[in-house]
């Protein structure tokens, strides 16, 4: 059975019902989105009817005025991709669009992750590169649900795609540091230059780049060629910082100067506060790390093994390229230690830790085993994983902490869910079919989960935006020239 199991790869049919049971709810979750707030302005004709004019001549005034710290090409994404725009929210068009975003994105994280199991890991064995990738994957999608990443459109292009190109140029990185071919070194630039476009991003290539290149003894040898990447990573993320709509975005706030030391030490307490939080919330994560150091235990194909300096270094850069993550967001909102912090604040910031430590603890697993020098059969790995699993499920409901996981949770909240979504359609329904310019909608009892992104048109009374609003403006602003009336208040239980 062992045999016939994993030879002819039978797993891959268990792995791939897992998967559906896994992503199924997030499709569901996410088929209910809705325009949300940027969408609208992103979706408005401000300067041209022709798209591509519209993108540059958005894109120039963006970088001028109102940039932020998603960069250059999520931009362009959200402004010549937006879904309202070219289906105008007819039906379930947009959730449509979003749920086909997403599978792409899933199905981007599985392949870069997977080829980086195989190009840093040395992970050779079809079985276990799979059984670790799910692991991950896991860990990604049972933990945190960030409406503001899966469900808005807007949030969509600086977050999720860029960590993807994120994970596809560290691959690269990987495949030229082992092959040091030419295809994978412009491939390494050109999606390291993108990604490192956005802010959150820059810190964890930078740091991996040094890791992978500058600490390999061959590098001496190859100083000018392989500074080149590095520095293209550089000035791509400088660009990006110096932009003089972070200045003037930021100052719009009115919250006071930038705390540059106070922030760094907001952004190390809060992602330390996370990762413990994390552990104590969802005590399956646990679990699943425990499996990747079992599984990691069964593979005895890798020619050399893990340094304990390198596992340790391999810490330290993640938590820093963590901190680095956060710390745009932090400095530009001025936030302190208990503030609120929007859950896109954490997307990157989780995603790099829990990858990060994956891949570590593999190489923990390694190294374990070629000082044990006694490896785990993939029969007793398999059983154990089942085990473990059960047990950290099992506590997790008696300790009612199963609600926390995702899909579980989706579920559960299906029909608020779907409640949320057509409760505001009849909204938005109201105001489009409204004979009057001012228009005022009153609703009581509308429900909220964490897994909508509802389109935050409120009473109107509150105006952040001070910068060349002719271009820009909040929710309001953006739906009243969306739906051509001259205002729009909605008031919300």
């Amino acid at each position: 059975m062992k045999e016939k199991f994993l030879e002819h790869k039978l797993y891959k049919i268990v792995l791939a019902v897992l998967y559906l049971g896994l992503f199924i709810p997030y499709v569901y979750s996410i088929f209910y989105s809705m325009p949300a707030t940027d969408d609208y302005a992103w979706a408005i004709e401000w300067f041209s009817t022709n798209r591509l004019v519209e993108v540059v001549k958005r894109v120039q005034w963006n970088y001028m005025n109102w940039f932020g710290q998603s960069g250059v090409f999520a931009v362009v994404i959200q402004i010549l991709f937006n879904p309202l725009y070219w289906f105008k929210d007819v039906g379930h068009s947009f959730g449509i669009c979003m749920v086909l975003v997403y599978t792409l994105i899933v199905v981007g994280l599985i392949s870069a992750i997977k080829g980086l199991a195989k190009s840093l890991l040395k992970i050779e064995d079809e079985f276990i590169r799979s059984v670790f990738t799910f692991l991950l994957i896991t860990l990604l999608f049972t933990t945190y649900y960030y409406n503001d990443v899966y469900n808005w459109w807007s949030g969509t292009p600086g977050y999720s795609m860029m960590m993807v190109v994120m994970l596809f140029s560290m691959k690269y990185i990987s495949d030229y540091v082992n092959n040091r071919d030419k295809k994978s070194y412009i491939k390494m630039i050109i999606t390291g230059a993108i990604a490192c476009t956005g802010l959150m991003n820059c810190v964890a290539i930078g740091l991996f780049y040094i890791l992978e290149v500058f600490f390999n003894e061959e590098f001496k040898e190859r100083v000018k060629k392989d500074v080149m990447p590095l520095v293209i990573y550089v000035i791509s993320g400088v660009i990006t910082v110096i932009a003089p709509g972070n200045y003037r975005r930021t100052e719009s706030y009115d919250k006071g100067d930038v705390q540059y030391i106070g922030s760094l030490f907001v952004a190390v307490y809060r992602i330390l506060k996370r990762a413990v939080e994390t552990l104590l919330i969802y005590p399956w994560t646990i679990a699943l790390f425990l499996l990747i150091v079992i599984f990691s235990m069964t593979y005895t194909g890798r020619d050399k093994i893990p340094s304990l300096k390198r596992i340790v270094v391999g810490v330290i850069f993640t938590i820093t390229s963590a901190v680095g993550a956060m710390y745009p967001y932090v400095a530009g909102e001025r936030k302190q230690i208990e503030d609120g912090f929007a859950e896109r604040a954490f997307f990157v910031t989780d995603f790099i830790m829990f990858i990060g430590f994956a891949f570590i603890v593999f190489q923990l697993g390694q190294y374990i085993l070629a000082k044990s020098k006694k490896n785990v059969g993939k029969k007793v790995a398999i059983g154990i994983g089942l085990c473990i699993m059960s047990i950290s499920l099992f506590a997790a409901k008696t300790k009612e902490k199963l609600m926390y996981f995702v899909p579980y949770d989706i579920i559960m909240h299906r029909a608020e869910i779907a409640e949320i979504y057509y409760t505001w359609e009849d909204i938005i329904s109201e105001i489009e079919n409204s004979s009057e310019d001012v228009v005022v909608v009153k609703r009581e009892h509308v429900p909220w989960t964490r897994f909508s992104y509802p389109a935050g048109i409120d009473p109107g009374e509150y105006t952040r935006i001070k910068v060349n609003t002719n271009y820009y403006g909040n929710t309001n602003q953006c739906s009243q020239i969306w739906y051509g009336k001259e205002k729009i208040q909605v008031y919300i239980n």
